[in-house]
């Protein structure tokens, strides 16, 4: 029979291996909806998350295969044919009323490519005017405003030299 473990069981081995209120630590963790991902343990490991125009490794490796917005305008597109793959209800493409399974077919009045909807999120930071983004949802062809002048913003980790360096003690190679 399968029994799979529970918080309780969770919260007994821990406190075994250190006293702590391990109950409301991973419930805060858990159960509680938080606009941002906790990012305390990498702040206090001596890491930052920031924003730059700057190419992120890992998103760099999938180029070819979409476009990643999500860090800028809140999209997802598949590359090759503009479909939207995802979308950032709260940001500005999510509040402009694309979702996922629609089809982008302009951006500022130039057919879809890959490389237009990232020059016009790259130009948006010198743009007068918000993009305008034509897309298909099944039958209906509709053009919106997108009122976003940030340009490009990938994540990356970022060393915060204030801080000890956790993170590069716990890679350290152990010494036999």
């Amino acid at each position: 029979m399968l029994k799979p473990y529970t918080l309780d069981d969770v919260v007994a081995a821990l406190s075994q291996v250190a006293p702590h209120d391990w109950k409301a630590f991973l419930g805060s963790l858990v159960y509680q909806v938080r606009p941002r991902a906790p990012l305390d343990g990498m702040t206090a490991g001596g890491w930052r998350l920031v924003y730059t125009e700057a190419k992120n490794e890992y998103i760099k490796t999938n180029d070819n295969d979409r476009v990643e917005a999500l860090y800028s305008i809140g999209l997802r597109v598949r590359a090759r044919d503009g479909v939207v793959n995802d979308v950032m209800l709260n940001a500005p493409a999510g509040k402009a009323g694309l979702g996922p399974g629609m089809q982008i077919l302009a951006v500022n009045g130039l057919r879809y490519s890959a490389d237009v909807l990232r020059n016009a999120i790259k130009e948006s930071k010198n743009a007068a005017g918000p993009m305008t983004i034509e897309f298909q949802n099944d039958d209906v062809v509709k053009t919106v405003s997108i009122d976003y002048h940030g340009g490009t913003r990938e994540p990356h980790l970022e060393r915060d030299a204030a801080k000890p360096d956790v993170l590069a003690q716990i890679l350290a190679p152990r010494g036999k």
